[in-house]
């Protein structure tokens, strides 16, 4: 980069590095890698926050619709990935809880009809430490001769049971395996199916076409004659209009919160904004150096906070759509569903504790507007 670049090299070098990871992971996608699903969906969501956050640096006729085209792909790379990670989240949860905590008591065993509570004589039968008439008492009876209450020697006795009954343990251990077989089964049916809709796009005319567009854009350098002002002073505003979107829409949640704390919607929406100005503000590191990257930590951090608020109200909803397999699926799924409900609750804490931090006009001095 020259020593005083223009809005044009720092917009078309960032572009030009995300163009390149793109084609680069898109092999790795072919292959079903999970990191190349990841990375590329990285630079193809990379891409379309440059393209929109600096629309009115570039040719619009081009950069458009090729923010249409970006978040195209982006989805379909999303769906390939998300249930990836619903699935280890979810397989770690039930390997990280203490063994019989997922699992509901055994129910107590129900006295048959008629039949007395064990440890109770039935008010029809003598109690079996008194001798029936007739028989001897115990200190009557020949030594060595079982009475007729005890079993023989090596028989065991018919009230207690045989090692072949399942205990406890076991029954809840199982109830843990087939809660993540069933888990297993049908998020990696979501990723194969989602990885063939991808294979089929990649192999597309459209895809084709998207790549060819954006390389035009890079390559031709199609940006608006405003691009070609001093960075430093150009490259300013776009920031500083991502971050306006993204305070007002924390605002708008932390309004919702306050009549409904379980206004899942628009904390995904305040995270889909932190992610656009992080974006944007990484985007300028190269020019703004440490006060850019500073900032762009502190979003970042927001945004993993509302991210695994997110991936919170992903699994809930998947335990709650879910047809458990078995009645003991079914509890370890409500279980899961309230470990969930906590791990929301924690995210959002952590949230209200680091926005405070990140609404600090300090942070912001770098992109303020100039008095």
């Amino acid at each position: 980069m020259t020593a005083d670049p223009s809005a044009a090299d720092v917009i078309l070098g960032h572009l030009r590095a995300q163009r390149d990871q793109l084609l680069l992971r898109a092999v790795q996608v072919r292959a079903h890698d999970p990191v190349g699903v990841h990375r590329m969906r990285v630079a193809t969501r990379q891409l379309r926050s440059a393209v929109t956050s600096f629309d009115g640096l570039l040719d619009r006729t081009v950069s458009r619709p090729l923010g249409g085209e970006l978040a195209w792909i982006a989805d379909l790379l999303g769906q390939a990935r998300d249930p990836e990670v619903l699935r280890l989240r979810l397989l770690a949860e039930l390997a990280a809880e203490p063994v019989g905590s997922l699992h509901a008591p055994p129910a107590p065993a129900e006295p048959t009809p008629g039949k007395p509570i064990s440890g109770e004589p039935s008010p029809a039968e003598p109690n079996a430490a008194e001798p029936a008439p007739g028989e001897p008492s115990p200190a009557e009876r020949a030594p060595g001769k079982p009475s007729p209450a005890e079993p023989a020697p090596g028989k065991p006795n018919a009230a207690e049971p045989t090692p072949a009954e399942p205990t406890t343990g076991a029954a809840t251990a199982s109830a843990t395996v087939d809660a993540a077989a069933q888990i297993t089964r049908e998020l990696t049916e979501r990723t194969h199916a989602a990885h063939r809709q991808l294979d089929v796009a990649l192999r597309s005319k459209r895809y084709r076409a998207l790549v060819s567009t954006l390389n035009r854009l890079v390559d031709d350098a199609l940006v608006d004659p405003a691009a070609q002002g001093p960075a430093e002073l150009v490259l300013k505003r776009p920031v500083r209009r991502r971050w306006k979107q993204f305070r007002r829409e924390v605002r708008r949640s932390l309004s919702a919160e306050r009549m409904n704390p379980l206004a899942d919607d628009l904390w995904h929406d305040s995270r889909k904004a932190a992610k656009r100005l992080r974006y944007a503000a990484e985007a300028l590191g190269p020019l703004f150096g440490g006060s850019a990257e500073a900032f762009g930590t502190r979003v970042q951090a927001v945004q993993q906070t509302l991210g695994d608020h997110q991936d919170s109200v992903t699994a809930r909803e998947y335990l709650t759509q879910a047809t458990p397999a078995t009645p003991g699926v079914a509890f370890t799924f409500g279980r899961l569903h309230h470990l969930e409900q906590q791990h929301s609750e924690q995210a959002l804490a952590d949230f209200h504790r680091i926005w405070a931090d990140l609404d600090n006009p300090d942070l912001r001095r770098w992109f303020a507007r100039a008095h």
